[in-house]
């Protein structure tokens, strides 16, 4: 019995030495078994300038001028017609739908004397919109112009602005015209 307890004793001190050893060991030389290693993640979005036309569309319809005076007036911003039969439309509605905001251009591929006819006839435009946090440039009635008009210096995304219309169409204008208005909207450095 003694000799079961002495085996048993330096067993257990074996075993003691030999775990101080191993965590000796271990903390001089570290874990073996395990490897670290780091990645990344990137990510890159690209600019996007866009802008469509949410209100497309400004049609008149048919119409005359009246006798008297010689001329009729149309203005889309109140949507009024005087002196003639046609209805006034809405205008059109640009919107910056990309991810910046936008310098926006407008201009038409038809001047007044092609868009309407006869003598004297008006074709302006005027730009108005609370998106434009920038100069705001066709503030006021204007012609219409075939080359790029600046009408915001900074759309904000998702912000909209108005182009209205105010047509003076003389008594012996005749036909079906039509005018294809172009925005160009270009990112604000």
């Amino acid at each position: 019995m003694k000799t079961t307890k002495l085996i048993l004793t330096l067993s257990v001190i074996i075993a003691l030495v030999s775990a101080v050893l191993l965590v000796i060991t271990l903390d001089k030389y570290g874990i073996t078994g395990r490897a670290t290693d780091t990645a990344y993640a990137n990510l890159t979005i690209s600019a996007s300038a866009s802008i469509t036309f949410t209100d497309d569309t400004c049609d008149f319809g048919a119409g005359a001028v009246d006798e008297v005076p010689d001329f009729a007036s149309i203005y889309t911003g109140n949507t009024s017609t005087v002196n003639g039969s046609w209805t006034a439309c809405n205008g059109l509605t640009a919107t910056n739908d990309g991810n910046v905001n936008l310098t926006v251009d407008f201009k038409s591929d038809v001047l007044a004397a092609s868009f309407i006819g006869g003598t004297s006839p008006e074709f302006k435009w005027i730009a108005s919109g609370a998106s434009c946090v920038g100069v705001a440039g066709i503030t006021s009635l204007t012609d219409v112009t075939l080359t790029d008009q600046n009408a915001c210096d900074n759309l904000s995304m998702a912000g909209t602005i108005d182009l209205d219309f105010g047509l003076k169409i003389p008594e012996n204008a005749i036909g079906t015209h039509g005018a294809v208005i172009t925005a160009t909207g270009t990112a604000v450095a």
